[in-house]
């Protein structure tokens, strides 16, 4: 599991960058590693829930293999090759030259497996509610999970039957 933090100081005393999660003690209190090897604790029941930008990602790093014809979408923007946040993108070709992909406003680039961009990559048959935000399908399936009674709310709810003509 990785921590990522947007913001310098963000929670505690962390740099803005990525932390690998060690461990987590009973008492909330999560060990973290940083990219410089030093140990470092966050206490997320202390993170001000009324805070507008979210300062951290949490997320666990994932392999994928893309093939042709696979829809993909965006985990970060990346200016320079007009690439959004959240949007969606079509593999058109895997080889030897990278991966070339068609963006959602029919831009074609090729990019290589190894490009700071394709670590945000997720494939995008399925998605949460809050990324389906501004979309609106057809058809969808929705699932809330008694166990997760803080993330399924009657608000919540509310999102994620609008999504769906």
């Amino acid at each position: 599991m990785t921590l990522r933090v947007l913001r310098d100081n963000a929670v505690g005393k962390l740099g803005k960058g990525d932390y690998r999660v060690v461990s987590v003690e009973n008492g909330g209190r999560v060990w973290l590693i940083g990219q410089d090897g030093k140990n470092r604790y966050i206490r997320p029941d202390l993170i001000d829930p009324n805070e507008r930008r979210d300062p951290l990602k949490l997320f666990e790093k994932d392999q994928i293999r893309l093939h042709e014809g696979d829809q993909i979408r965006w985990g970060e923007r990346d200016k320079e090759r007009d690439i959004f946040k959240s949007e969606k993108a079509k593999v058109l070709a895997v080889g030897p030259e990278g991966i070339t992909i068609e963006n959602a406003r029919g831009r074609v680039d090729i990019v290589q497996p190894t490009d700071r961009i394709m670590k945000s990559v997720s494939l995008s048959y399925a998605i949460n509610m809050h990324q389906a935000q501004g979309l609106t399908g057809d058809k969808g399936i929705g699932v809330l999970n008694l166990s997760e009674r803080n993330l399924s709310t009657s608000r919540l709810f509310h999102v994620m039957v609008t999504r769906i003509k």
